[in-house]
């Protein structure tokens, strides 16, 4: 058995919340694999052969597409290219979001959403 903090999504090494930042900023914001990864990883060093991108984003969308991520969210996901998925999933995710009187950037309510979206 592994023990992990909560919000840790099963068989991943960063939280919802992170995950679901991580496909908003590439799907909403357009950033970069590379940007998305140097904003969300802790991991600053990297090999060779991983520089300049980030293939852990790939696999989270398909994750998401296959609903292996969050369980509400499958079906609601189709496949198609990487930045789409990413943009759809974040999108979804920020639904979750509970209402604020502020306005609040459409990233927070991702980030806020994803760790209610069970």
């Amino acid at each position: 058995m592994t023990v992990v903090p909560a919000g840790v999504l099963h068989k991943r090494l960063y939280s919802a919340s992170v995950i679901a930042l991580a496909l908003a900023l590439f799907g909403l914001l357009l950033l970069s694999p590379w940007q998305t990864r140097q904003r969300v990883s802790p991991w600053q060093v990297v090999g060779a052969s991983s520089s300049g991108r980030w293939r852990t984003l790939k696999h989270w969308c398909q994750a998401v597409v296959e609903g292996r991520l969050w369980q509400s969210m499958r079906g609601r996901v189709a496949q198609g290219p990487v930045r789409q998925v990413a943009h759809r999933s974040a999108s979804a995710l920020s639904g979750y979001a509970l209402p604020s009187p502020q306005p609040v950037p459409l990233v927070v309510q991702v980030f806020h959403g994803a760790a209610l979206a069970a």
